[in-house]
């Protein structure tokens, strides 16, 4: 377990950050910046219940949440699943797409003729997300 002190001088450091990844990569979307700014406060009992307060299980998480190693996994690659895709690698989280065809599109690709859908324009789009 580290000190108090140690953990103020290292929120300190998280507090200064411009980009706060923490925040970004918290899959409960616990207030990592307002947790933080109470340690520097020494109000440690506050700082403890907004853990708590969207996720029972905190200290456990903040020990063992591999945060760097996180993906989303969507199933499948039809049009609502790589909007889906789109979205989420806007805000900077990690997606991995599984699709059971050889190319991804789903029905976009597969049910909607050539001539309908030109699948060069719908690779490009697919290349951006």
């Amino acid at each position: 377990m580290e000190t108090i002190e140690k953990i103020k001088e290292k929120a300190k450091y998280c507090l200064n950050c411009k980009h706060k990844p923490s925040q970004m990569a918290c899959p409960m979307k616990t207030n990592i910046p307002y947790f933080i700014e109470r340690l520097k406060e020494d109000n440690i009992k506050e700082a403890y219940k907004i853990l708590l307060d969207n996720n029972i299980f905190s200290p456990i998480c903040s020990v063992i949440c591999p945060q760097e190693k996180q993906f989303v996994a969507i199933i499948g690659s039809g049009p609502v699943s790589l909007s889906c895709a789109y979205e989420l690698a806007k805000t900077g989280i990690n997606v991995t797409i599984y699709e059971k065809e050889e190319k991804l599109g789903g029905i976009l690709r597969y049910g909607i003729p050539p001539y309908r859908l030109n699948k060069n324009d719908l690779d490009n789009i697919i290349n951006k997300i």
